[in-house]
């Protein structure tokens, strides 16, 4: 019973967090959340000399820096990352075609529970934005930090909908590599297609 009720507390309190931090965005002129810290969002090529991994679906890619490697994910998805000293993942990036019932009104609210839901701890949503314009499609994202059992990290993590499918393209570094990584983590999310 105690177990439940922390569990319910722990939900409560992500909700309450992420609906405080959906309530303190800015507004743009076409209704959806924005924020400053998400004004990067903008399609763009892939960098000269970086490396390409698509979904085994196809239905999308994922571009990352060459001196990034392929590392083992969940079946479906793939997964680049910069790891450092005794196997800590200091910079990550995933891209997970849409599993459940996340959607671009939801994104918000549904990444952080799911991050908790994954045992993440500390989750606190620091930006988001519904339905931002994303080349063809749309893209809902969020920039939140958590803490795993190894290391607290901050990530932008945006679900894009595409013509034909839906995607999560996730870029993450550990809290203290967030400075010099951030550049090569928007990169990738500006680079990523679906």
């Amino acid at each position: 019973m105690a177990t439940a009720t922390s569990r319910s507390l722990g939900a409560l309190l992500v909700s309450l967090v992420a609906a405080l931090a959906l309530a303190s965005c800015g507004r743009g002129a076409d209704g959806p959340p924005r924020t400053a810290q998400l004004a990067f969002l903008q399609p763009t090529s892939v960098p000269a000399g970086w490396s390409v991994a698509e979904l085994p679906s196809r239905s999308a890619t994922m571009a990352y820096p060459a001196t990034w490697r392929r590392i083992e994910s969940d079946p479906g998805t793939v997964t680049a990352a910069q790891v450092g000293p005794h196997g800590l993942i200091v910079g990550y990036l995933n891209a997970t075609p849409q599993q459940a019932n996340e959607s671009l009104a939801n994104w918000a609210t549904f990444r952080p529970h799911h991050n908790a839901h994954e045992g993440d701890r500390h989750v606190r949503v620091d930006a988001a934005a519904r339905a931002l314009r994303f080349g063809s499609g749309r893209a809902s994202c969020v920039i939140d930090t958590y803490r795993t059992s190894r290391a607290p990290y901050r990530e932008i993590a945006c679900l894009v909908r595409g013509a034909r499918h839906s995607t999560v393209i996730v870029a993450a570094a550990t809290t203290p590599a967030w400075p010099r990584e951030r550049a090569q983590l928007e990169r990738a999310v500006q680079a990523f297609q679906t």
